[in-house]
């Protein structure tokens, strides 16, 4: 008899914060006698990212069953769960029923008996209608709490509109489900029902601490990249982790500006727009770098506010400037920025971005952040996934 095989699913989000934690987990269930089988949203940046484990981390890779085409009737504002859902292919019954049957196809000709899903929904449901166990993971956006309705992105979203929208969006999934054969969902949440969730995140920062109290098992090291190269000036260090995007090249001319060591981890750029901007002390990479030790010995770390990256530097009790690009980093950021535990700045604020900087080289770290690392400084962060994989196992 061979070994007992597991999905490990990534349908919604960009970035590789959702393979993170999905590889580390690989190796685990790997050594603990299990096959791993991937199915991804971005095939390409997958393969180059679990390469590294050899050929047999890739010999199982396929692409993730996901929706082609914009929704038919897009939403203009983001208010919860539901609207992601929405928007992510969750608009037409027959669309869905096929994405769902070709997860459920995907599934059976593997022979997967179990899946972990990060911000996978899809693959979730399609374990549902096989009647397979499945356990979402990731941060607090998303791994939403169950409440009706789902919490709002928004402080002044209309719950009676919530609801609406996920009833809409539940009879969707119930159309869809229907075509499979399935059983209905009752409500939008039970997509959660009787699943160990592994909810990489502290209390500070959860999107949505307030509303669920509870299950909180921290963030896992990311120590994995080749360590920053720092000089031997004795200047402030600057590490930033940046996106292309309208606001990055004012942003390095910013950072090239400064009287400081900077090193850019910066992907997708031609090398030759960045001549201008050639100094000592001057570093842009496209390499992976070890997040851990970037915060651990920088002196001010900016980034979009991607979670993982953003707990690292507050693990770190260092000064963060965040620039979110997304819904899911605005909420982070401006959760952090209430509490004082980071500066956040519109992306769009060019004009600011030297002023901010110059500042915050200036000043100490927030006593918020340095608080929050102290309290979270003994915990053995290279067991968080390990220690929930085999309780998740162990639940059935």
């Amino acid at each position: 008899m061979g070994r007992p095989r597991i999905l490990l699913a990534w349908e919604l989000g960009g970035g590789l914060g959702h393979l993170a934690p999905l590889r580390v987990l690989a190796r685990h269930l790997q050594a603990s006698g299990w096959d791993c089988i991937w199915a991804v949203r971005d095939l390409d940046a997958a393969a180059r990212y679990l390469s590294v484990d050899g050929p047999e981390a890739v010999a199982h890779l396929h692409q993730a069953p996901l929706a082609q085409q914009a929704p038919q009737h897009p939403v203009d504002v983001q208010l919860n769960y539901a609207s992601t859902l929405f928007s992510c292919g969750y608009d037409e019954p027959l669309t869905l029923a096929v994405r769902l049957k070709a997860w459920c196809a995907l599934m059976q000709q593997t022979g997967c008996t179990r899946v972990i899903a990060n911000h996978a929904p899809s693959a979730m449901l399609a374990a549902r209608v096989l009647g397979l166990p499945s356990a979402p993971t990731g941060t607090g956006f998303s791994v939403p709490p169950a409440l009706t309705p789902f919490p709002p992105y928004l402080p002044d979203a209309n719950p009676a509109v919530m609801l609406d929208n996920e009833h809409k969006v539940t009879g969707v999934i119930n159309q869809a489900l229907a075509t499979l054969g399935a059983d209905a969902l009752p409500q939008l949440q039970a997509l959660f029902d009787g699943s160990v969730a592994g909810l990489f995140t502290y209390p500070e920062t959860d999107h949505y601490a307030a509303l669920r109290g509870k299950g909180h098992l921290g963030l896992h090291d990311l120590s994995e990249g080749a360590p920053v190269q720092w000089g031997v000036a004795r200047e402030p260090r600057v590490f930033a982790m940046l996106n292309p995007s309208a606001g990055t090249p004012a942003l390095l001319r910013a950072l090239a500006a400064l009287s400081a060591q900077v090193v850019v981890k910066l992907r997708g750029i031609k090398p030759a727009s960045l001549t201008a901007l050639q100094r000592p002390g001057w570093v842009v990479t496209e390499q992976a770098v070890s997040l851990r030790q970037a915060a651990e010995t920088c002196d001010l770390f900016i980034g979009h506010g991607a979670h993982g990256a953003t707990v690292e530097a507050l693990l770190a009790g260092k000064r963060l400037l965040l620039l979110p690009d997304q819904r899911e980093r605005l909420m982070l950021a401006q959760r952090l920025s209430a509490t004082g535990m980071a500066t956040q700045l519109p992306t769009a604020d060019v004009a600011a971005y030297g002023t901010a900087l110059r500042r915050l080289l200036d000043e100490s770290a927030p006593q918020t952040a340095v608080a929050f690392a102290a309290r979270h400084a003994r915990q053995p962060r290279q067991r968080i996934l390990n220690d929930w994989c085999d309780a998740m196992l162990a639940a059935g």
